[in-house]
C-alpha cells in the first residue's frame, strides 16, 4: 500500500511487491534451517555414540582375552544404546517441526502471492 501511495505503478510496483514478498519467505525459510539442520545431524551423533559404544565393547572383549561375560560388554552396549536413542529423541521432533514451519511457509507465502494480485486488481479497477 505504501508503494501505491508514493506514486509507483505497473511494472515497477510488482516488481517491488515481488521483492518484499521474496524477503518476508526467505527471512522465514532461515528460522528453519536450524531445525533442518538439527534434525539431519542428530542421528548421525547417534550413530556416533552407536561406534564408539561398540568399539568400547569389543576393546573390552579383547582386554578380558575373549571371555564372554556379559557385564563386561554392558557398558558399551548401553552407552550404544543410549546415544542412538537420544540421537533419534531430538531428529524425530525437530523433523516434524521443521515439516509443519515449511508448509506454513509455504501458505504464507501463497497468501502474500494472493494479496499482491488482490492489490494490483484494486489499483487497476481505481
Amino acid at each position: 500500500m505504501s508503494s501505491l501511495q508514493d506514486g509507483l505503478q505497473g511494472p515497477v510496483l510488482t516488481s517491488e511487491l515481488e521483492r518484499r514478498g521474496n524477503e518476508e519467505v526467505q527471512r522465514m525459510n532461515s528460522l528453519i534451517r536450524l531445525l533442518e539442520l538439527i534434525a539431519m545431524v542428530s542421528p548421525l551423533l547417534g550413530l556416533l555414540g552407536t561406534v564408539t559404544g561398540m568399539i568400547q565393547s569389543f576393546q573390552e572383549l579383547e582386554l578380558a582375552q575373549g571371555a564372554a561375560n556379559a557385564s563386561v560388554l554392558a557398558g558399551g552396549i548401553w552407552q550404544a544404546l543410549l546415544t542412538t536413542a537420544a540421537g533419534l529423541v531430538v531428529a524425530i521432533p525437530a523433523a516434524i517441526a521443521a515439516g509443519l514451519f515449511a508448509a506454513r511457509i509455504d501458505a504464507a507465502a501463497m497468501m502474500i502471492e494472493s494479496a499482491v494480485g488482490r492489490l494490483m486488481l484494486a489499483d487497476h479497477a481505481r
